[in-house]
């Protein structure tokens, strides 16, 4: 967490780790197989490729992101698939067409309720179901959200009549 990392995060799913024991020795093993959480959280990454970690097991931590992040679709699909906790809490995703067509296509799927509320912000927001966590006035506002009764607006952008 908070290491400074910056730029596009690649797939290393089919990556290798090699280890050096001895002077001849190395000890090598297959990423994914084996990671069971990577905590990238506070870092600047401004896109994901793929989701490293251990299926049905495996945890990618990446809070609150100082950078909008391009989330290519097939990530949140393989994170569902797969059974890997993504946690996308607090991030912006600059590339909401294409994340919001997995909406449309109920590939992800949210709540039948709005879930979460902000009172103060007069918005209400629906929450995604599954492996995928995500805020939700942040993430994809303005199909998530909606004004509170007594407000105007659109998404999460809303203002007291």
């Amino acid at each position: 967490a908070n290491a400074g990392i910056s730029g596009f995060l690649p797939n290393l799913k089919n990556s290798n780790v090699t280890f050096r024991i001895t002077r001849d020795a190395n000890f090598t093993f297959p990423l994914a197989q084996s990671l069971l959480m990577l905590d990238l959280t506070g870092n600047k990454l401004t896109a994901v490729d793929g989701l490293p970690v251990k299926t049905n097991i495996g945890r990618i931590i990446l809070r609150h992101n100082r950078a909008e992040v391009n989330l290519i679709p097939r990530v949140l699909t393989e994170a569902e698939r797969d059974q890997i906790m993504l946690d996308l809490s607090g991030n912006t995703v600059s590339n909401q067409e294409a994340v919001a067509k997995l909406l449309e296509t109920k590939t992800v799927r949210t709540t039948d309720m709005y879930a979460k509320r902000d009172d103060a912000g007069g918005y209400a927001c629906k929450d995604l179901i599954g492996t995928v966590k995500v805020t939700p006035s942040k993430f994809l506002p303005d199909q998530l959200c909606k004004c509170l009764p007594g407000w105007h607006g659109h998404g999460a952008t809303c203002q007291i009549c």
